[in-house]
């Protein structure tokens, strides 16, 4: 699934938000990627959530 797909996928279920996400799994008893992967499919929840870790590991490493 490409971005464009993923984006489309979310827009289709209202997701705009991680909130909206974690609304639509609260909903459903589903863990944050569980919901994700439900709308996107695995690999893509898989993508998602390396992209974020990897965006959050940068925001936190130490300047030089």
């Amino acid at each position: 699934m490409n971005r464009q797909q993923i984006l489309a996928a979310l827009a289709r279920h209202n997701i705009k938000t991680v909130g909206d996400l974690d609304h639509f799994a609260q909903v459903r008893g589903l863990s944050r990627w569980h919901a994700l992967a439900q709308i996107v499919g695995e690999e893509a929840a898989d993508r998602i959530f390396g992209e974020i870790a990897v965006k959050l590991t940068e925001k936190r490493a130490p300047h030089d």
